[in-house]
């Protein structure tokens, strides 16, 4: 609020220097002129003045001491219509009340209001034939009419101008603390969002990140603050100068996708929106992005559509899997039956090739069928140590044929598994099949078999090529196939029959170094018609 009390010092050093300017700038002009009283002047103007100065300095009230000021000009005047009675010098009476109004306080120019009338009243009588000799005695009501214009104009101004600047300091006020109040607003919503907000110049360089941005990015404030923003989350090439240009052109906030990497080098989606930031011209002088990290949404959605996709393989196999089996069955007896009457080698091999690829064609079935219907219902407890074994074994000889090693590895106690044997075999032969075919050359599979409270880890690593982001990202999916003669299955059946037993696989691979599957299967039983889950590094 307003409080002109605060500004009275300021105005009474204003008025003082003013003051001096005129006596000085007055007692040159008297000088030059020759005027005969200098000595009345100098006494009556220069040692209050001198005196006010001095106390002023002192440190003295300022409420006394601005009325000793109007008093002593008053002083100054009533001298000078002393010895120079004209009107000219009666008219410096309405000056110094008009003077008086500067200090816009009610109460002064009530004093100087009493000291005009005095003034009115003394002049008009004692200097009547002198100054008013053209009046008549009744014309003293109209000079005074006329001072309590002045004075109530004055008063009234000076009320107002009070009113007015108490309103206009009142709604400041509010204004102050609407702005405080959204700026508290706007930075509790900085620092309590869940979405990074990362604050640039038109350069591409940080002026600010909110704690939000610290948990998504894993980056510290003080660590990006002036760093360029591409350097900080690596994204594509150019792509944040692409998209401060773009702002610009449009001038208009915009919104896309993209993948961005943390401090630690991990692949992130996020949604972003980047907004410009005017300032009171208008002119755009910084960049707001506000980035929603959207992995687990992608990844949400990729396994609703691989679980729609394996729906849909698994109707299409309940309906078509009987139809394909029953012509096989004749094709394979005609077969078997052609090969028993004509024993000559040519017709041998042709019957054997035939044979081949009708149990090959039953292979296929047989595997599509575990996408009609899940294959846990024979559920059992089995040794796994022994199941492992089991499947080693069978491994070996063509594991020996591409001159590659079989080691088993065990870690704390491992618990006898809920589970379908068969079903558990069928995924481990397909992965320790898929990493031999990953190692032309030879080398080494490791089967690593930890035991833990709930679940057991199973690894299968080697030592081979390697796959692409491109082919990690599907390689669950049905169909989906990087061999020259490979159906798209292995995976995709292996995924399910894992997800069946509520298990988890995950694969982990770079090229040219290798790949490491990993299931997880819970000890206990289980409930069928679990979601599948995937977890891909």
């Amino acid at each position: 609020m307003w409080n002109p009390e605060k500004e009275l010092p300021y105005r009474h050093q204003v008025l003082m220097k003013w003051y001096w300017v005129f006596g000085i700038v007055n007692l040159i002009m008297n000088q030059v002129s020759g005027y005969p009283y200098m000595g009345y002047l100098l006494i009556t103007w220069a040692v209050p003045l001198t005196i006010l100065t001095y106390l002023s300095i002192l440190g003295y009230s300022v409420h006394k001491l601005m009325y000793g000021t109007i008093l002593s000009m008053f002083m100054v005047v009533w001298v000078w219509i002393y010895l120079n009675p004209s009107l000219l010098n009666f008219i410096f009476i309405w000056f110094i009340l008009i003077v008086s109004s500067f200090y816009q306080n009610k109460k002064v120019i009530l004093f100087a209001g009493f000291l005009t009338f005095l003034s009115t009243i003394s002049a008009f009588y004692t200097y009547h034939d002198d100054i008013f000799s053209e009046l008549k005695d009744h014309h003293i009501i109209i000079l005074l009419l006329f001072d309590m214009v002045i004075i109530l104009y004055l008063y009234l101004t000076t009320r107002y101008l009070e009113s007015l600047r108490a309103k206009i300091e009142q709604s400041e006020a509010q204004v102050g603390m609407m702005l405080h109040s959204t700026r508290e607003y706007l930075e509790s919503f900085i620092r309590n969002t869940t979405d990074a907000l990362v604050v640039t110049d038109l350069t591409g360089r940080v002026i600010k990140v909110n704690p939000a941005f610290e948990m998504v990015f894993g980056w510290k404030e003080w660590e990006t603050l002036g760093h360029s923003l591409s350097q900080l989350t690596n994204p594509d090439e150019g792509e944040v100068e692409r998209v401060i240009t773009q702002v610009l052109r449009q001038m208009e906030p915009i919104t896309f996708d993209t993948v961005n990497r943390t401090k630690d080098g991990q692949a992130i989606d996020i949604n972003v929106v980047v907004s410009p930031i005017r300032n009171q011209e208008g002119t755009i002088i910084a960049m707001a992005s506000l980035a929603r990290d959207i992995t687990e949404r992608k990844r949400t959605a990729e396994r609703l559509l691989r679980t729609e996709k394996l729906a849909a393989v698994g109707q299409l196999a309940a309906a078509v899997t009987h139809e394909i089996r029953n012509p096989l069955t004749v094709l394979s007896g005609f077969t078997q039956l052609i090969a028993e009457k004509n024993p000559d080698p040519t017709t041998q091999s042709y019957c054997n090739l035939m044979k081949s690829e009708i149990d090959r064609i039953h292979m296929i079935v047989s595997e599509f069928l575990v996408f009609a219907k899940p294959q846990a219902e024979r559920l059992v407890e089995y040794d796994l140590h022994r199941l492992i074994l089991e499947t080693v074994a069978l491994m070996e000889p063509e594991a020996h044929q591409h001159q590659t090693t079989l080691r088993c590895f065990w870690k704390g106690s491992v618990p006898l598994l809920h589970c379908d044997p068969n079903a558990i075999k069928q995924v481990l032969i397909n992965l320790i099949k898929n990493s031999i075919e990953a190692m032309p050359t030879g080398g080494g599979v490791r089967l690593e078999v930890e035991g833990k409270e709930e679940e057991v880890v199973i690894r299968v690593q080697d030592e081979g090529m390697g796959m692409d982001e491109t082919t990690l990202h599907h390689l669950t999916e049905p169909f989906f196939t990087s061999k020259e003669h490979g159906t798209g299955l292995g995976m995709a059946i292996s995924q399910k029959i894992i997800s069946n037993h509520g298990g988890q696989l995950c694969v982990e691979s770079k090229l040219h170094e290798g790949t490491r599957v990993e299931l997880r299967l819970p000890v206990c039983g289980i409930e069928q018609g679990h979601t599948d889950e995937e977890e891909r590094t």
